[in-house]
């Protein structure tokens, strides 16, 4: 397996994530399977920066701000499953 910190620091998903992004994503994953590898550890949160949503008291509203989040990641998922790689979430 491997270990893919991020993409862009704590911006892979959510937020209407850039093509691009999800482009090298999407390598990644490919790239384990063709080697032999069967798993990716993969950090969605960081310090809160841009993903959860929080309000104005610090209370988390939500996933991020265009609420894509979970949309994000269950589409990597997929790829990811099709290469018969297994995603870990931190």
């Amino acid at each position: 397996g491997a270990n893919q910190p991020w993409v862009s620091y704590g911006q892979d998903f959510g937020n209407n994530q850039s093509n691009s992004i999800r482009c090298e994503l999407d390598q990644c994953a490919l790239n384990v399977s063709a080697a032999g590898g069967n798993s990716v550890r993969m950090w969605v949160f960081v310090e809160g920066k841009s993903i959860p949503e929080f309000d104005s008291n610090g209370n988390c509203v939500g996933t991020d701000a265009t609420s894509t989040l979970v949309d994000d990641v269950r589409e990597y998922a997929r790829y990811a499953a099709q290469e018969n790689v297994f995603l870990v979430l931190c």
